[in-house]
């Protein structure tokens, strides 16, 4: 999962961080200026490099841009993101592209999707086919096909891309506003047209989604949600006993809150059909 290229960016980072003496990040004490390195390669060998930090200023900036690229033809944009709260959450919600490309590209079987620093997709290419492949077999089995599919927390429209040939048509619900521009401009890159996207908090697009349900045959729709660690809010799962709803695929990084949901909605309606591990890492 962590490419060599990814190792040897991080070994250049810290050697950089002793010559300009940057103060490093205590957890403890919430001093110091940097914090983390998140890199984004793709299966073509570039990478994508954020230093995060906890302040907005960048000491020896151009220095830094200079050895970095000519280091490692490889990186094809350089950012900063400042996080400045006291918290375990890597990412800030402030960017800055110090140099380079605004996005990178991955291809995710036949997908080609466009990828914004900020924006979520799996680290493990290969891993999330299989796990997009088990979505689509959980989806599609006993033959259904639905005439709508709600992709909720759908980020670059990655699953909702995947699924949208096995549906009439597919609605994206994401947060992200970042991400959602992401999806559109891969529903472009891929030729897909049934597929539309929104941007806003699934929980406050319940509405949206339920006017999105109104019209279907009872039972002809399906919901693919991959939510946070932190699992559907109430609000969300009282919209998933719609009866315009037949099937729900969940995915889930985090077993004891898909335990919660997944109780809550047996308890309303549903049956738990399938349950299927699948290793990232």
């Amino acid at each position: 999962v962590q490419p060599e290229l990814s190792v040897s960016i991080v070994l250049k980072v810290k050697e950089l961080a002793k010559d300009f003496r940057w103060r490093i990040y205590d957890e403890d004490k919430g001093t110091g200026w940097l914090r983390h390195l998140f890199i984004r390669t793709n299966r073509d060998g570039k990478a994508l490099v954020a230093l995060v930090s906890r302040s907005k200023d960048f000491p020896n900036e151009r220095q830094t841009v200079d050895a970095l690229r000519a280091a490692f033809p490889e990186i094809i944009g350089l950012y900063q993101n400042v996080q400045m709260e006291k918290t375990p959450v890597v990412l800030g919600p402030m960017w800055r592209k110090l140099w380079g490309e605004d996005r990178i590209e991955e291809r995710l079987g036949k997908l080609k999707l466009s990828v914004s620093p900020e924006a979520f997709l799996q680290v493990n290419t290969p891993g999330c086919e299989v796990l997009y492949g088990v979505v689509s077999e959980m989806l599609t089995s006993g033959g259904f096909r639905p005439a709508v599919a709600l992709d909720l927390y759908s980020g670059i429209g990655s699953i909702a891309l995947w699924i949208a040939p096995l549906c009439d048509r597919v609605l994206g619900v994401e947060e992200n506003r970042g991400a959602v521009e992401d999806a559109w401009e891969n529903a472009r890159l891929n030729g897909v047209e049934n597929a539309r996207f929104l941007a806003g908090a699934v929980e406050t697009g319940v509405a949206k989604i339920k006017r999105e349900l109104a019209n279907c045959v009872r039972g002809s729709a399906a919901a693919v949600l991959d939510p946070p660690r932190a699992g559907c809010t109430k609000a969300v799962l009282k919209a998933l006993t719609d009866p315009g709803l037949g099937r729900i695929v969940y995915v889930s990084c985090n077993p004891a809150t898909f335990a919660r949901d997944a109780d809550w909605l047996s308890r309303h309606g549903w049956r738990l059909a399938r349950v299927r591990p699948v290793d990232l890492f």
